[in-house]
């Protein structure tokens, strides 16, 4: 497979040309952010920088960017002459059975299904409601999702998944409570939220606690789930155990992680018999609309 999509080949042809990502976002009928994820994205994917960026200025092409320049253009030259032999069928609107997990879609994906469908006008997604990470897991022995994204604990071994990224997590704070420790007895003592009682969520926070030695001995507040936790924690001088991505830092007052334990890992599946060209479409759009600096 190819590390990059035809897309993002036109777009960086574009810009390259434009430099200026209003302008090629326009000519795409797509949002500005969009190109600049598709670009980074590419850029990830390709391991180089191809476009120096400085705030008040026009992108311009590094010597790498501009080596490559000339190899996409040859590329595209050639696929358009392929194209030119198609014969004109019916469109085939495919259906797409999607997991995606946790804040994921709600944070990263939802805002830009937009310019997704936009740009696939072809497939509809069918996206399943949340579940327990088990029975995800049993879902998709089953056949039951073409594609699923989801982040757990360990980084799991199964046949047709991808390990795409790695989320920070541990205990989060108010900063109100003013420090990190690592004294397992003064992060226990901490004022904790908590998960609903006898949930598998909470069964699965309590053993991962446990294996750094940490006993919440304080449970102050319930919530149904992380995301609730993320308001209550901004409103409540309190901690809970998360992944860093569930707080994105929007101010000073955003909750601080005081400890630090094992990363968790953020999963790509694909079942065996979707398209290999829509599998890295597929792939391409959600590592573009996740972050890319600080928590994957």
């Amino acid at each position: 497979m190819f590390p990059f999509t035809i897309r993002q080949l036109e777009l960086f042809s574009s810009l390259s040309r434009t430099q200026n990502f209003q302008q090629t976002a326009e000519a795409f009928g797509i949002s500005q952010p969009c190109v600049s994820n598709q670009i980074s994205a590419l850029e990830y994917q390709l391991g180089i920088q191809l476009f120096n960026r400085a705030r008040g200025r026009a992108p311009t092409l590094t010597h790498a960017g501009l080596q490559f320049k000339g190899e996409v253009e040859e590329f595209l030259a050639m696929g358009g002459k392929l194209a030119r032999r198609k014969v004109t069928a019916p469109a085939v609107v495919r259906h797409l059975s999607v997991y995606i997990g946790g804040h994921i879609f709600n944070d990263f994906i939802k805002t830009a299904l937009t310019d997704f469908y936009a740009a696939n006008p072809n497939l509809i997604l069918n996206v399943a409601h949340e579940r327990p990470r088990p029975q995800v897991l049993l879902d998709m022995e089953r056949g039951k999702f073409d594609i699923a994204v989801f982040n757990h604990p360990e980084k799991l071994h199964l046949p047709g998944v991808e390990h795409i990224g790695h989320v920070r997590a541990g205990v989060f704070a108010h900063p109100s409570l003013g420090y990190a420790s690592n004294d397992i007895d003064v992060i226990s003592n901490l004022p904790f939220l908590s998960l609903p009682a006898g949930s598998y969520e909470e069964s699965c926070v309590a053993q991962l606690l446990a294996t750094e030695g940490i006993v919440p001995g304080n449970a102050i507040i319930r919530v149904p789930d992380h995301d609730v936790a993320r308001g209550r924690i901004r409103e409540n001088a309190c901690a809970v155990y998360s992944i860093e991505s569930i707080f994105r830092v929007e101010n000073e007052a955003a909750p601080m992680m005081v400890y630090r334990m094992a990363d968790w890992t953020c999963h790509f599946f694909a079942r065996k018999d979707v398209p290999d060209d829509i599998v890295e479409m597929f792939r391409t759009f959600i590592m573009s609309c996740l972050p890319q600096r600080s928590a994957y």
